[in-house]
């Protein structure tokens, strides 16, 4: 089955569609672009109301373009061209329209969107969200891990000592695991470029210092409360389980400076 296109006489066709409906600028434009090649690129879809009249089905913008043509220039406006509609053809010519003319349209975004930047952005924050619970997560097996070993030795009869020992491995090693080489390695080289104030760092700061677990963190600020400010990172050796020795092999003079408290 062809698709014959005819021209039909613009006085012979009407709408039910208002003319009002469509900016008066953009038709009086279109108007004059079909006066100057008598004639429009996109054939407008009519159906026969009798022998010689015709509404449009598809194309009014098209239709009161041809309309203010034939207004400028009886002429070259006088003629449209046009799909007419047959009862062989009516639904897949209308299935068409469907599909294709309204569908080169794209339809417009909800007010307030910004395409699909604001699915970008929803998307990272629930991988953001996802991520910082499963960290949550981990820090509360870990704690309870700790917990277990540590009520599990002391109920063994083990001296204090050894407990705090045991229980400053388990943490480190589960810090060494929960964080990748390259990561421990970058931490260590801004500690050492930005060193930690003896006298300030918190417990977690502290912690964060190579050697030093939650025990012997706890100390030095137990050490710190009682009988006040360190003067030098040697006096740390006064802490129980810690050792000069100790200080050198982990470098703890590169981690820790002592601050003029007056400045």
């Amino acid at each position: 089955m062809k698709l014959p296109t005819s021209l039909v006489a613009v006085k012979k066709i009407s709408s039910s569609v208002p003319r009002s409906s469509f900016p008066a600028e953009e038709m009086e434009k279109a108007a004059h672009l079909i006066i100057g090649v008598e004639g429009t690129i996109n054939p407008i879809i009519l159906r026969r109301t009798s022998l010689e009249s015709y509404e449009v089905v598809d194309g009014h913008f098209e239709y009161y373009a041809a309309v203010r043509a034939r207004e400028i220039s009886p002429l070259k406006g006088e003629m449209i061209q046009a799909i007419i509609l047959e009862p062989e053809n009516e639904k897949a010519l209308l299935d068409q329209v469907d599909l294709l003319r309204k569908g080169s349209n794209p339809k417009p975004l909800p007010d307030g969107s910004n395409s699909d930047l604001d699915f970008r952005f929803a998307n990272l924050e629930k991988v953001f969200q996802s991520q910082f619970e499963e960290l949550r997560k981990d820090n509360r097996n870990l704690k309870q891990s700790i917990d277990e070993v540590a009520s599990k030795v002391q109920n063994s009869g083990f001296s204090e000592k050894l407990i705090d020992e045991i229980v400053n491995k388990v943490v480190e090693a589960a810090r060494l695991t929960g964080s990748s080489p390259r990561s421990k390695e970058k931490s260590i080289d801004e500690l050492k470029q930005n060193p930690l104030d003896l006298n300030l760092a918190s417990e977690n700061e502290l912690r964060n210092v190579p050697g030093i677990g939650p025990a012997i963190a706890l100390r030095i600020i137990e050490r710190r409360n009682m009988k006040g400010k360190f003067t030098s990172v040697e006096e740390l050796s006064e802490i129980e389980k810690v050792t000069k020795n100790l200080i050198d092999k982990n470098q703890w003079r590169e981690y820790f400076v002592i601050r003029d408290s007056s400045t």
